[in-house]
């Protein structure tokens, strides 16, 4: 079940990350320049105290209600201070911005840690988000607090393997700090952060693209600090591409339906390795038997009794195919 339809508001607002330990941050994201390359002014949108609270309140009263594990991995002790608090600051600043809203309301249902549990971008953002140029033209990853280049479009000034070492001024590891607080998790799998922090076909681009277009500037033209595969430090410009043409770039269509994701690589004549990318059976459903059996039989007809089973780029998705596949 999900529960973003409870944020049934037609005005979320937008506030700044900050980590329940630390002080709330200011209510106003970084004012709007009037460079040409400023993006996403719809964050900046004032919405009344009255309307705010009475959404935040109403978003509350529903996850207290409805949520069935919302305390489970928090006391609620902690949660109410997290709500009461964003009402106090609401109240002594008269209003909120839509993008303050947002970032606020984003990681306060962080703490629930379930990935289901996400808000939704309101009309106006989202529709910049589809047409705008908020994300970074190259497919990456991070790895032990690295962000390594994994794919580039042709032409590209970057190459695979290159190290990102700040975006737009900002480190990598600050970057992480902003932002890690802000991305829902399932219980305590919070190294799934990092993954989330460079695609995420939910949160519009990954982690980075979503959430930094709400708590930055986001120009169209990206700086970037690298560090080559051979060592070399150097700075440049990219452009920034719109979602559609994000999509093509970092996305691994073939891993987005269980079908599809579902690959068979022989070892020498005994072994065989099943890497299944993910178990989501819901875009493209298909019988799990009809993928399963004639895995396993071939790996009888060949006699190969040693099969390792690859889930490291599983995030989960639906029941039906675990299932089936325990059934072999």
């Amino acid at each position: 079940m999900t529960y973003k339809t409870l944020l049934l508001t037609a005005a979320l607002l937008t506030p700044t990350g900050y980590s329940a330990a630390q002080s709330p941050p200011s209510l106003t994201p970084e004012p709007v320049t009037t460079a040409p390359t400023t993006q996403g002014t719809a964050k900046f949108k004032s919405v009344t105290a009255e309307k705010a609270l009475s959404d935040v309140r109403l978003v509350r009263a529903a996850f207290e209600d409805i949520h069935p594990g919302y305390d489970r991995f928090i006391d609620k002790s902690q949660l109410d201070n997290l709500w009461d608090r964003l009402d106090h600051d609401i109240e002594a600043a008269s209003g909120i911005t839509q993008g303050a809203l947002y970032l606020r309301l984003s990681e306060i249902l962080a703490q629930i840690r379930c990935d289901h549990t996400k808000i939704e971008l309101n009309a106006a953002m989202k529709s910049e988000r589809e047409t705008g140029q908020f994300y970074l033209p190259f497919a990456w990853t991070i790895v032990e607090g690295r962000g390594i280049i994994t794919s580039v479009p042709d032409g590209s000034a970057l190459n695979s393997g290159d190290e990102i070492l700040s975006i737009d001024g900002r480190t990598l590891t600050q970057l992480r700090q902003d932002i890690h607080p802000l991305i829902p998790v399932d219980g305590y799998n919070d190294h799934v952060r990092d993954a989330k922090m460079t695609a995420s076909l939910e949160l519009m681009g990954g982690g980075i693209d979503h959430f930094g277009a709400l708590l930055f500037e986001v120009p169209r033209v990206a700086t970037l600090d690298v560090r080559t595969a051979d060592g070399d430090a150097r700075t440049l410009k990219v452009e920034r591409v719109n979602h559609d043409k994000w999509l093509t770039i970092a996305v691994d269509h073939r891993a987005m339906n269980f079908k599809t994701a579902t690959t068979l690589t022989r070892i020498g004549n005994k072994g065989a390795v099943l890497k299944i990318d993910t178990f989501v059976n819901y875009r493209e459903p298909v019988d799990p038997h009809k993928v399963f059996k004639p895995i396993f039989d071939t790996l009888r007809s060949e006699g190969r009794d040693q099969l390792i089973i690859d889930l490291r780029e599983n995030g989960g998705g639906s029941n039906e195919p675990p299932v089936a596949l325990f059934s072999y």
